[in-house]
């Protein structure tokens, strides 16, 4: 086997992505296979119709978990279940979209490192207003996700949305099993890759993410990965790395943190509003990651 195809779902209708990917390894000369752990997603039309689309494809498993183990433990039992000299993580969210030569352009890099990333792009526009958070922050990451850029810090802001990796390269590594929640568990396999000389390259060869987040939800998930990055740092990992955690240092050595938070307490109803609004504001938020972050950790 030469490449499996491996996705971590819960809750999302991944029927499109998965034809996709069949319809690619259909056209392509490689021997492939396709494993879906569904993170214990609630019964009903949408697990259904993830299971049976699966079910009609060749070379397609889909696995669904009696609870939730979280992204970490999902990504290392897929692993163990893989047949394929090369493993390709895909997160349930992603589109094809117009890259019909995803699979055999990760097959030409393979010999580029032992991890090879792809990356993500976003839809161009974005008409739910409700949406508008989450679509107007990814947009402006995607200025700085060509793979030139990627290069330039290789090992940072790691994401297991599109990736490549040897099979192999999991004898020396693991995805971390104590993330049970949402955030910071591709950094944290970023950080791991590098402290054991794992190699890594960046290739343009992105697959679109269509998993657009509410306001409401952005936000939720948002304070959900401060949890999680806090918990982190409490357990002496992802004690440098992140921007915030980093800035929230800056302000401690400067002992501004008690004047801060004070403030972010008074102004916090009004930047939540703008952030829930259709027009909300990039430094708003990253002024609430900041004091949300504070807050947390107090």
């Amino acid at each position: 086997m030469d490449i499996s195809i491996l996705i971590t779902n819960h809750n999302y209708d991944c029927t499109s992505l998965l034809k996709q990917l069949h319809n690619l390894i259909g056209a392509s000369e490689h021997q492939c296979e396709i494993i879906v752990i569904d993170d214990c997603s609630p019964s009903g039309a949408m697990l259904d119709g993830n299971i049976r689309t699966a079910q009609s494809l060749s070379g397609c498993r889909y696995i669904v978990n009696e609870r939730n183990e979280g992204a970490a433990v999902c990504r290392n039992r897929l692993v163990q279940m893989a047949q394929g000299e090369w493993v390709i993580f895909i997160d349930s969210d992603a589109a094809v979209g117009t890259n019909t030569h995803f699979i055999g352009k990760y097959w030409e890099n393979r010999h580029m490192a032992d991890v090879v990333v792809g990356g993500l792009l976003h839809p161009v526009t974005n008409t739910d207003d409700k949406r508008s958070l989450r679509f107007k922050y990814e947009k402006q990451a995607d200025k700085h996700r060509s793979a030139k850029e990627r290069a330039l810090n290789p090992y940072d802001k790691f994401t297991a949305f599109n990736v490549m990796a040897k099979r192999s390269a999991f004898d020396k590594i693991r995805f971390d099993e104590s993330c049970k929640e949402y955030g910071y568990e591709d950094a944290l396999f970023g950080l791991e890759l590098k402290e054991k000389g794992i190699s890594i390259c960046h290739i343009d060869n992105p697959l679109v993410h269509m998993g657009l987040d509410t306001n409401e939800r952005f936000l939720e998930k948002t304070d959900i990965s401060l949890k999680t990055l806090i918990q982190l740092q409490s357990q002496g990992k992802m004690l440098t790395g992140s921007r915030v955690g980093d800035m929230a240092k800056r302000i401690e050595r400067l002992r501004l943190q008690g004047a801060y938070l004070w403030l972010f307490r008074v102004f916090e109803k009004q930047i939540t509003l703008n952030l829930l609004s259709k027009n909300p504001s990039l430094f708003l938020f990253s002024l609430y990651k900041l004091g949300r972050y504070i807050s947390l950790n107090h």
